[in-house]
């Protein structure tokens, strides 16, 4: 009855002060349960949400500052005056701040959670039943992340390159957590003092990148909060500032000064006087002045914020139903049952792969779908590979592991296809239940060396036998291999039968067409189109809003005519005639190329950003509309996405003039331009925002270069094609596989062109990357040519940078003193050019040379000097590196103290610089630096927080290395024991896929029994 009592439905009095405050507590609930509704409340969850699991910020203070007498009396002061930003400052600056920290992280840290977990209620452990959006939270602990199972994206947007990402998560409501005032594993970032709360909150006029994204959120959206205590605190500073036109809620409690012990659902509002107590009073305008909508209760009953979550919970909480690979039925399938039928049972044998082929727009892709959707109900897992634009087979394995689960190979044995194939084996014999399905496979085939060609069909042969399905659409069937398979040939819709008829039918009055579906013009009509489905769809489409039969084949006609290529004559002839069709709205044609030159699913935010002005996006949209009536192109299953067939795709670079195709092509290379410019520019504010965007997009601008390539437009795109290498030069590494393709193919390119400096450019990146999948000889060459050419060239900045990577490439392999020299000549080369930052580098790789060497006092020197160029060229990441390398000198010499002020200035560095797997290293160097000091605990926390960092890098490494160290730290701690097997297994599993060297170490950490 508790939850009825706080909407007043106990109370039979008449004071009308309190009936009105009970009133108010149903408006306010109905309001919240309108706006979860729509999905559109954001919750800020405050200490009191885990208040009775961790203590709040009085009774933590004065427990931190027991040990510390000298500031006790201050502390008290300021507290009992509700300073508590400043009693805080006051006990970080007699604690010391790294103190300070640790305690902080010792209260609230991972090995924490499981506690507070037990301790935590039913009600509060169910709100990802309530909440599935954006949420936020002002506190450290790790307790919401736990609920989540850590399936949130957590965002602490301290930074300007967290507004990005946070407008985005705020457009799309997509799960995050915004944690306000910083996160227990990321120490830095932590808000608990006066200085930290000023360095985030403005002090001035000018806006923090905290109080923009609260701005954002107030002004956007209804806020609910939960467990705050909405004083006059720096977050409703904020609000106060958005609150014109929006509305909130909040669960409140209502002053000390009302509490009714006798009964405390009859609050004291009203005094002895007959006037309403003052606190009460004052408290009630202060929330209606920020436009805080109320559930008040009584003083002292917390448990109120879990009746209210209970009586926000659904009345059932079904399984979660797992988001289907398949994408979303458009229209019923016509004349396909009988097909389907046979390909099920043919997938069900489990035998051999079954291959479904025909020509392009038949509708390979949609049986497909149909069987594995019967299939997934059934509670198969469907690994879905789109394999389209896949150029090799190393990559189509990488594509599987990742759609499989299984880590994935590091490129020095991502090239060994073999091993590939059956490390790939061995993985998925564990995954029960699966069906693996490659769509569009004929561009991996096209793109495999013959040789490999019977390696992939065994491969998939293999998967069948151990009662793993294998189901493949494909334009071509490799049936001249002696490797069991079932090719099932999709065919023409049945003419005799009547399914073309009907096809054109259903498409015909879906698209709402008016004339009868008689005469003989349309039998024509009917007869040419020769039972192929997409060409029904288009030309039915066209079709319903002709004025007549003999228009629309006149149309035909003479699209006919136009038409050469014999592909397939009616799919050629429908585009053709949809073409002509839409050549009178340039715009609408100028879409089609533009999504037409898109890797995947296009989101319509990203194409609305390159229309140049407001005009140009409703322009636009309409002709998104004509596209769309015109079945070229549709909506994803959610919505936010264009989508288009790959015949459309390829359709229109048959048909556009070469002048319309590469006008499309020039829009996107300057889109990207600008982000491509801050990107080599270090110091440019939105560097680490355009770098971060720019490898979420690698798939397409590695796409758009390829598509430059085609001989005819290549003359024509030449400088664009230049340009575009010039400036994702540093982003080939982040796609080795994909990146070393497209290299091969920009090499001869550059040579054709005649272009020297080029040509040495992409030799250096392609030589790099050959280093890198193990294959140093070819490297060496590589280099070799591209020293020639800067030589040639007499560009001594480029002979510099040459000169540099083959000597890393020579140190890796043993080959130091050649090693040494080339650096000494680099040095040299970077001093005449008065290039600092490549100086910088190479002092520090010679360093490290040095270093491993043993030659200690000349590695420090040169540390030194690399340190100085750094910080004149203001390169923090640079910086950053340097200062970790010289700690881990410094730690080997037993320089303990000196390392660990080192490490913690990368760190701070590499947090400025967003470089998580930077974070990462350091907090493992001082990681190993507590072990040999056997300080177990400190260790053990810094292992935890970096873990996260390289499972975001997708470094199999690092993650392996720390799991297996964890796996022997964690039964020290009776908190941390049960976690032990599981880290161990994940170790061992991960190091299986590494090079032996780094295989041999993880093991030989997890067999250790000392």
């Amino acid at each position: 009855m508790a939850f009825e009592d706080l909407m007043g439905a106990n109370y039979k009095g008449e004071f009308q002060t309190l009936k009105r405050l009970y009133k108010q507590n149903k408006r306010a609930f109905q309001g919240i349960q309108e706006q979860l509704s729509k999905n559109n409340l954001i919750p800020l969850f405050g200490a009191g949400f885990t208040g009775y699991v961790y203590p709040v910020w009085p009774s933590l203070l004065e427990k931190m500052a027991e040990p510390f007498p000298n500031c006790q009396t201050q502390l008290e002061d300021q507290l009992n005056a509700g300073q508590f930003e400043e009693a805080a400052s006051t006990l970080c600056a007699e604690m010391g701040e790294f103190e300070f920290r640790e305690e902080l992280c010792q209260t609230f840290g991972p090995h924490t959670v499981p506690d507070a977990m037990e301790k935590l209620t039913p009600a509060r452990k169910a709100i990802p039943r309530i909440f599935n959006g954006p949420m936020m939270t002002t506190n450290v602990d790790l307790c919401l992340e736990e609920i989540y199972g850590h399936r949130l994206e957590v965002l602490c947007p301290h930074t300007k390159y967290h507004l990005p990402q946070a407008d985005r998560a705020l457009q799309t409501a997509a799960p995050i957590l915004f944690k306000l005032h910083g996160s227990v594993s990321d120490r830095e970032h932590m808000v608990f003092t006066k200085e930290a709360y000023d360095t985030v909150y403005p002090c001035s006029q000018e806006p923090t990148p905290l109080s923009e994204t609260l701005s954002s959120i107030f002004r956007s959206r209804p806020v609910l909060f939960l467990g705050c205590s909405l004083d006059t605190d720096r977050v409703v500073q904020v609000l106060n500032a958005c609150c014109e036109h929006r509305s909130y809620f909040a669960l409140v409690e209502l002053p000390k000064e009302t509490e009714n012990k006798a009964n405390p659902w009859e609050p004291l509002l009203v005094n002895a006087d007959g006037a309403e107590n003052e606190v009460y009073r004052q408290r009630r305008q202060f929330m209606s002045k920020h436009h805080i909508q109320c559930i008040w209760y009584p003083c002292g009953q917390y448990e109120a914020l879990d009746w209210l979550l209970q009586a926000l919970l659904p009345p059932e909480a079904p399984t979660p139903k797992k988001r289907s690979p398949i994408p979303a039925l458009r229209r019923t399938l016509v004349g396909r049952d009988v097909f389907i039928q046979t390909l099920y049972e043919h997938c069900t044998n489990h035998s051999a792969p079954v291959f479904v082929t025909g020509v392009g727009g038949q509708g390979k892709t949609e049986v497909c779908h149909a069987v594995l959707r019967r299939l997934e109900g059934e509670g198969h897992n469907i690994l879905y590979v789109p394999a389209a634009g896949i150029q090799s087979p190393a990559l189509l394995c990488q594509t599987i592991a990742q759609r499989a689960g299984i880590p994935t190979l590091p490129d020095d044995k991502a090239s060994d296809l073999p091993g590939y194939l059956d490390y790939l084996l061995d993985g998925m014999s564990t995954r029960s239940n699966a069906v693996l399905y490659l769509d569009n496979f004929e561009d991996v085939w096209h793109a495999t060396e013959q040789d490999e060609r019977l390696k992939v069909l065994e491969f998939l042969a293999r998967l069948c036998q151990m009662d793993l399905p294998v189901l493949l659409s494909s334009q071509v069937a490799p049936t001249s291999y002696d490797v069991s398979q079932n090719v099932l040939p999709l065919e023409s819709l049945n003419r005799k039968d009547g399914k073309d008829r009907e096809l054109f039918q259903a498409v015909y009055h879906e698209k709402k067409g008016h004339l009868p579906l008689e005469g003989q013009a349309f039998e024509t009509l009917l007869q040419q189109l020769d039972g192929h489905p997409l060409s029904i769809l288009l030309t039915a489409t066209l079709a319903a809003h002709a004025p007549s039969w003999d228009n629309v084949l006149e149309r035909w006609t003479h699209a006919q005519q136009k038409t050469s290529n014999s592909r397939h004559t009616s799919l050629d002839t429908a585009l053709q005639a949809v073409w002509d069709a839409l050549s009178p709205s340039t715009q609408a044609i100028h879409l089609w190329g533009l999504i037409a030159l898109y890797y995947g699913p296009l989101d319509y935010p990203q194409l609305m950003e390159l229309a140049e002005d407001e005009q140009k996006r409703q322009q636009w949209q309409c002709s998104i509309d004509q596209l769309c009536d015109a079945c070229l192109v549709d909506w994803n299953d959610t919505g936010s996405a264009l989508v288009m067939l790959q015949p459309v795709k390829e359709g229109y670079f048959l048909l556009a003039e070469a002048d319309e195709v590469i006008s499309c092509i020039l829009q996107w290379c300057s889109y990207y331009a600008p982000i491509l410019e801050q990107t080599n520019n270090f110091h440019h504010s939105n560097y680490q925002i355009s770098h971060t965007y720019v490898v979420e997009h690698l798939p397409q601008l590695f796409h758009l270069l390829e598509r430059m390539l085609a001989p005819k437009w290549q003359e024509r795109l030449y400088p664009a094609t230049a340009f575009l290498t010039q400036k994702i030069r540093n982003y080939f590494q982040f796609s080795t596989l994909q990146g070393l393709d497209l290299l091969k193919k920009l090499l001869p390119f550059s040579q054709q062109q005649k272009n020297c400096p080029l040509e040495a450019l992409i030799s250096i990146l392609l030589a790099d990357l050959l280093s890198r999948t193990g294959l140093p000889q070819q490297a060496l060459d590589l280099y070799a040519q591209a020293e020639s050419l800067y030589r040639q060239e007499q560009n001594n900045l480029g002979l510099a940078n040459t000169l540099r990577s083959r000597a890393d490439l020579l140190s890796r392999t043993g080959q130091l003193q050649q090693a040494l020299d080339l650096y000494a000549q680099a040095e040299s080369l970077f001093r005449q050019e008065q290039s600092n930052l490549g100086l910088a580098n190479t002092l520090k790789s010679r360093a490290d040379l040095l270093s491993l060497t043993g030659q200690l006092p000349q590695a420090l020197n040169l540390y030194a000097q690399a340190e100085s160029l750094f910080r004149q060229e203001q390169d923090n990441l640079g910086l950053a590196n340097t200062l970790q390398s010289r700690a881990d000198l410094l730690s080997r010499t037993g320089q303990l103290q000196q390392a660990l002020d080192l490490y913690a200035q990368a760190e701070t560095l590499y947090r400025q610089e967003q470089d998580n797997l930077g974070i990462a290293n350091t907090l493992l160097s001082r990681a190993f630096l507590y072990l040999d000091s056997n300080d177990y605990a400190q260790a053990l926390t810094l292992l935890f927080q970096a873990l996260p960092l390289y499972e975001s890098e997708q470094e199999p490494w690092g993650i392996a290395f720390t799991c297996a160290l964890l796996s022997k730290l964690c039964p020290l701690f009776e908190n941390q024991a049960h976690q032990a097997p599981a880290l161990e297994q994940r170790a061992r599993e991960i190091a299986e896929t590494l090079p032996p060297n780094q295989k041999e170490m993880i093991l030989s950490i997890l067999d250790n029994e000392d």
